[in-house]
């Protein structure tokens, strides 16, 4: 750690150069760090990714481009800001913003969907997306529309709240009432 500590000590404050020699320093002591989250950056990580460093003593500050929330979906990979306190051998790093990696999927066009649902609540249909209790009431089961897709999550629950609004709202206006989640009831059963 002395060596990094003298490396940096002997830079002037500002923005410094990613030298090969300041990589081989960071990544031989990166495991020295107490972190003040839990991560699961390896030290291999620094190499070809580090941007921006400021050196401002006692702190190292660089920006570090991470894609581990892309394995869960996302399109998106997050900029993450570390700060290095090389005195004390802390690190901390927060999220300071995300970048497209890859292009969105079109926004899914809810109103056929939501129309065919309805017509088959309002004709009391059988079909495998509802399920009818004997009082007359019925389930939709979100789940089963395949429209909906594979998608990251937060984009299958954002087209699933706004499914449930747009069909809630036509509902009520046919006299059904959204008693909870996905179930409905006639008004004037």
């Amino acid at each position: 750690m002395n060596e990094l500590r003298n490396y940096l000590y002997a830079l002037p404050t500002g923005i410094i150069e990613i030298t090969d020699e300041l990589l081989g320093l960071l990544t031989k002591n990166w495991d020295k760090f107490e972190y003040s989250d839990d991560t699961s950056m390896k030290a291999e990580k620094l190499k070809d990714r580090i941007k921006e460093p400021i050196w401002n003593p006692p702190n190292l500050t660089f920006n570090i481009e991470r894609h581990g929330i892309t394995v869960k979906g996302s399109k998106r990979a997050e900029i993450q800001q570390w700060t290095l306190d090389i005195d004390n051998f802390k690190a901390e790093q927060e999220i300071i913003k995300r970048r497209q990696i890859e292009p969105s999927a079109p926004r899914l066009n809810l109103d056929p969907i939501v129309e065919e649902i309805r017509q088959l609540i309002l004709k009391k249909k059988i079909d495998p997306r509802l399920k009818w209790d004997n009082a007359g009431g019925v389930t939709v089961r979100v789940a089963q529309i395949k429209e909906f897709g594979y998608s990251p999550k937060p984009t299958v629950e954002g087209r699933r709240k706004r499914f449930r609004e747009k069909l809630s709202t036509l509902l009520k206006k046919d006299g059904w009432e959204n008693i909870r989640g996905n179930y409905y009831v006639p008004i004037n059963n």
